[in-house]
């Protein structure tokens, strides 16, 4: 067997609640191989301003079907991206339109680099990966600007399972990103209400007064799912609404940047 077919079978006994370390490769037989360099500590964490807001309502956001796809190319194990490895997507048959980790990596940085993240009013963001894998991203984390960068930090927690702040160990408690258990509906408030944003939803609103007119005093989280992918539809069975709010298709980092707004204005932060 290959060691792609290997690679998509553990991914698959990890959805089931198998080891997830066997799910991303990191086996006694890849050890050796999974990198050929050492990735720099360059990881940093933002300044903690939640300290003012943390009996405020906040939001959390769902990255929905993510494509953070491992691969053994060469003898490294890594993030597939279309940009530096389309000889090998070529000689595997696999599609570059399916393969878009920018997505996720615009819609990670349109999130963290906003006033609503800054302000301390962000509580968490999930990323779903199209192979199932779950990864929680902490509101401290300042996404690297470099695609490559990212690439590189994203097969280190697939693999490490975990990664840490700059100087900073896992084991003192703080991690930066972090696989979770499925499904992700475990790991959200049980009183938060779940937003799905698609543009072939039946309901199609106006984004500001929509939001405007969400939450109370029974809603302890708002939380909005945006798809990461480059085709296809988010998972819609655990939603209380689902919404459309362009009748363009719209990027994930542009949807992203619709709610900030909204939410930023709902909660007067300037």
């Amino acid at each position: 067997m290959s060691p792609r077919k290997r690679l998509s079978s553990k991914l698959t006994d990890a959805i089931a609640g198998t080891d997830i370390k066997e799910a991303v490769g990191l086996t006694e037989n890849t050890k050796e191989t999974k990198t050929k360099r050492e990735l720099p500590d360059w990881i940093p964490a933002a300044p903690n301003n939640s300290n003012a807001n943390n009996m405020k309502q906040k939001v959390i956001f769902v990255l929905d079907k993510a494509s953070l796809t491992l691969a053994h190319v060469g003898n490294i194990i890594r993030v597939l991206n279309p940009d530096h490895h389309s000889d090998f997507m070529r000689k595997k048959k696999l599609d570059p339109y399916v393969h878009r980790p920018d997505i996720v990596h615009d819609a990670l940085h349109q999130i963290m680099t906003s006033r609503l993240c800054m302000s301390g009013r962000l509580e968490a963001v999930y990323i779903k990966t199209d192979c199932g894998v779950l990864i929680e991203v902490s509101p401290r984390t300042a996404i690297p600007a470099s695609m490559d960068k990212f690439c590189d930090l994203m097969s280190k927690v697939l693999q490490d399972l975990r990664v840490a702040p700059r100087g900073k160990s896992v084991r003192g408690g703080m991690t930066l990103f972090r696989l979770m258990k499925n499904p992700v509906t475990r790991h959200l408030p049980v009183n938060s209400f779940k937003v799905g944003l698609s543009c072939s939803a039946n309901k199609a609103v106006e984004l500001r007064d929509y939001v405007s007119d969400l939450g109370g005093a029974d809603v302890e989280n708002l939380v909005f799912v945006v798809g990461a992918m480059a085709r296809g539809a988010i998972d819609s069975e655990y939603l209380d609404d689902l919404v459309s709010v362009s009748v363009d298709h719209l990027s994930a980092a542009s949807c992203l940047s619709r709610i900030c707004i909204a939410l930023e204005r709902k909660w007067n932060i300037l």
